[in-house]
């Protein structure tokens, strides 16, 4: 869950569950620069395409992670480290479309790979209703549960969560009110699936109709927003050929997008 829930590249780099075939004449992002105004802070990451599309990203770290199809469809995430080992991947089940319903999460030991983590994906009438995650230690300890997110939803939007959290299994925490997610603008920048995340790369829809990594706020993607909230801090930026080049927070470049056709 540490490592689903943290704000990285891999993160940024998400499975979208709505990308679109690409047309013949598209011309696909092939590099990204995450965070290009920290100098400190800067990684590449270089996307190569498949049939079906993104099929390896490869990190500055060292790191890279590919993506297998089913009719079009990413169906598994494999994760390699510095030293070119696989370490973990990720296994999608979906709900008869394009959305997640569950995502297993293998790690690897000295016995080989085991599933370390479980995330159910909840809806409603087309709406993210819910989050269950669970944990185990090792391959022959018992799940447990972890956290439990119960969403409410208004106008299409999420307006606010219930959280439930877990340690070993026994309930440790609970909020008894609903939490209104207007009041928490950054509330979900590292607390929602990763692969409900929109990037360019997946999503050939124009972006800010679509408030990718943000807000609780159409958290799925699965309703377009036109009319952005005044914390929307979220701004791009094009090329003359009308390409989405930079994405924008709180005033600081935190990706830019670099294409092979001019």
């Amino acid at each position: 869950m540490r490592t689903l829930l943290a704000m990285t590249a891999c993160c940024l780099l998400a499975l979208a569950s709505c990308k679109k075939d690409p047309l013949p004449n598209d011309c696909p992002v092939s590099r990204i620069q995450i965070r290009p105004n920290t100098l400190s802070n800067i990684r590449t990451a270089d996307l190569h395409y498949g049939s079906d599309g993104v099929s390896e990203v490869v990190i500055s770290s060292g790191e890279r992670f590919t993506l297998t199809y089913r009719n079009g469809t990413p169906v598994r995430r494999d994760y390699f480290g510095i030293d070119n080992l696989r370490f973990r991947y990720d296994s999608f089940v979906y709900n008869g479309g394009r959305t997640p319903q569950r995502v297993l999460r293998f790690e690897q030991n000295a016995a080989g790979f085991y599933v370390a983590d479980s995330t159910e994906i909840e809806l409603n009438n087309g709406l993210l209703s819910g989050l269950r995650n669970y944990q185990r230690a090792s391959i022959n300890a018992a799940w447990q549960p972890n956290l439990l997110y119960r969403f409410s939803n208004s106008g299409g939007n999420l307006s606010g969560y219930i959280l439930d959290r877990y340690y070993g299994g026994v309930l440790t925490f609970s909020d008894t009110m609903i939490v209104l997610t207007d009041n928490e603008p950054n509330a979900f920048n590292a607390l929602h699936p990763e692969f409900y995340l929109y990037h360019p790369v997946w999503a050939y829809e124009a972006p800010d109709h679509l408030f990718f990594q943000m807000t609780a706020n159409n958290i799925t993607g699965l309703t377009p927003a036109t009319n952005p909230p005044a914390y929307f801090q979220y701004s791009y930026g094009y090329d003359a050929q009308g390409r989405l080049v930079t994405s924008t927070a709180g005033g600081v470049v935190e990706l830019a997008l670099s294409y092979d056709c001019r």
